[in-house]
């Protein structure tokens, strides 16, 4: 097995551990039992593939369509999708796919609004999208995240392109999100002191990084007994699905 393989395999343990900064978020690519909204096989559309992850994830007979944009795609991840592109100028026609996928890429987009229509543009009337944003969750890919949405904007989402909520649900709600971020933040600045020239910083800021698993178990003990705090939500993924034409008699 390859160096890069064997990393790869122990990232994904780890990652369901809670010695690891995001073990509480459960991001899609891990968990996205949404998949069942899907209508039956036709063609699929993810803006913003990556790696493809999400082609394992559908039911035989699916049409997978990779598509990325050209610097985030291949420049920052060696992704190596179908169709390179903005997505607020998608390259198909109307009426194009069944099912479009949106997982952890809105906050990347930077004319929002665009894309979101060129969605329902290429979305067959009854088709789905699958949508996951993150909310409570630091900046990353930097400079390239441009927004954040609430549950409420996602939901007027769905009144201004006239999609129907089949489902929604929240990524690290409560008190994990408070978790998320104290991983995350703690490793950045571990990481961050490794280039300064004081060995005794250095030695300090690793020596802090057994409180990410007791913070991630502490949080996630207070999250299982007390009620639950939407505000707080990580992020959150909602089902669309678009409305069909009304047929007149």
């Amino acid at each position: 097995m390859r160096p890069a393989s064997r990393w790869k395999r122990f990232a994904a343990v780890l990652r369901r551990t809670p010695l690891h900064p995001q073990w509480l978020y459960r991001e899609p690519r891990t968990d996205l039992p949404e998949v069942q909204w899907l209508p039956d096989p036709g063609w699929l559309l993810d803006i913003g593939a990556g790696d493809g992850w999400l082609r394992v994830s559908l039911a035989p007979g699916w049409h997978y369509v990779a598509f990325d944009h050209p610097e985030v795609g291949r420049t920052w991840y060696g992704a190596r999708p179908d169709v390179y592109g903005d997505a607020a100028a998608l390259p198909f026609g109307d009426a194009t796919f069944d099912a479009v996928a949106l997982l952890e890429v809105i906050e990347h987009l930077e004319r929002c609004d665009l894309a979101l229509a060129e969605v329902d543009r290429v979305l067959r009337p009854g088709g789905v999208l699958l949508c996951s944003v993150p909310f409570l969750y630091p900046v990353h890919d930097a400079p390239r995240d441009f927004q954040r949405i609430t549950i409420h904007g996602l939901r007027g989402l769905a009144k201004r392109f006239g999609w129907q909520i089949l489902s929604e649900r929240p990524l690290a709600s409560g008190f994990r999100s408070i978790a998320v971020q104290f991983g995350v933040g703690l490793s950045s600045a571990v990481l961050s002191h490794q280039a300064s020239t004081s060995v005794y910083r250095r030695l300090l800021s690793v020596a802090l990084l057994p409180l990410i698993p007791a913070v991630n178990l502490f949080l996630a003990m207070i999250a299982a007994l007390l009620p639950d705090v939407p505000s707080l939500a990580g992020g959150h993924v909602v089902v669309y699905r678009k409305s069909r034409p009304e047929v007149m008699p």
